[in-house]
């Protein structure tokens, strides 16, 4: 069995996809444990490069699906709109992230429950709603009455 490497990039497609989309105006906006991500316009694309990265693409999209514009019933968070692509990358609505003070201070109380923090940001109507939601896959693992 291969022994498995975190330093590698474990899909060279999803790198050349990358490599081609930011000779058509895509920009690098930043990188996580197992995802980067590229933005243009009001759009942003999560491309995996760790095998955890195509799992937490299935989880945001899954949890999305499931509440679309609706907060959880056991969490009260509201789920950026996203899209599963056929080649396990997630596109998603990009959200007003950077907050000054006074935002921060707005933010909703499920927003500093969230399992990995606040990664929240404001959609064009001004409603909070999480852009990086994979770790809240462990709620719906928990028998807690909806």
């Amino acid at each position: 069995m291969p022994s498995y490497e975190p330093w590698r990039h474990h899909f060279p497609d999803l790198l050349a996809w990358e490599y081609d989309l930011s000779s058509k105006g895509w920009e690098y906006v930043g990188s996580g444990r197992h995802r980067r991500v590229i933005r243009r316009g009001n759009v942003v694309i999560k491309i995996p490069y760790q095998p955890d990265g195509k799992e937490a693409n299935q989880d945001e999209y899954e949890l999305y699906r499931k509440h679309r514009n609706s907060p959880d019933p056991r969490t009260g968070v509201y789920y950026a709109p996203c899209r599963l692509l056929m080649n396990g990358c997630l596109m998603m609505r990009a959200m007003k992230t950077k907050l000054n003070n006074k935002a921060y201070r707005k933010l909703p109380l499920w927003a500093f429950e969230m399992l990995d923090g606040p990664q929240v940001g404001y959609d064009k109507n001004g409603r909070a709603m999480a852009y990086d939601y994979s770790e809240e896959r462990y709620y719906s693992l928990l028998d807690i009455p909806a």
